[in-house]
């Protein structure tokens, strides 16, 4: 009987994620790219995301966000308002481009963000819906 992509799937996701403590930080850059698609199929994907969002390793700061844009999900889109916290425009700018290619279903996070304690995330946030909204 042969192999199906699930099976493949399965095999695949344990590695990728144990790639992310490999000593060499392309490797690690790199499974932070991969997760991206498998955000949707494995619940567990997403924290792995934010974590890298939000840990020292600024190498994956911008790849977890790009990941996450690609997840789309209500929790993928509260880590992307991590990116719009971060201090390095490379980040920030990814936050911005993965709201916008959400497009609409990103107006409601983006609408809490507005109430940030931050300042700074609620004007980003701000920036973010008036480019989806084409303003």
């Amino acid at each position: 009987m042969g192999r199906n992509d699930s099976d493949e799937r399965d095999e695949a996701l344990p590695e990728m994620i144990r790639m992310l403590k490999d000593p060499d930080r392309g490797v690690r850059v790199n499974a932070v790219y991969a997760l991206g698609p498998f955000g949707t199929l494995d619940g567990s994907i997403v924290p792995l995301l934010i974590n890298a969002l939000k840990g020292k390793e600024a190498a994956l700061h911008a790849p977890a966000v790009r990941s996450l844009g690609k997840i789309k999900t209500d929790d993928a889109m509260r880590g992307l308002i991590e990116g719009l916290r971060n201090k390095d425009r490379e980040v920030r700018n990814a936050a911005m481009g993965a709201f916008r290619s959400i497009g609409r279903p990103a107006v409601p996070t983006l609408t809490k963000a507005l109430q940030d304690n931050d300042p700074v995330v609620a004007e980003r946030a701000a920036e973010a819906l008036r480019q989806i909204k084409g303003g």
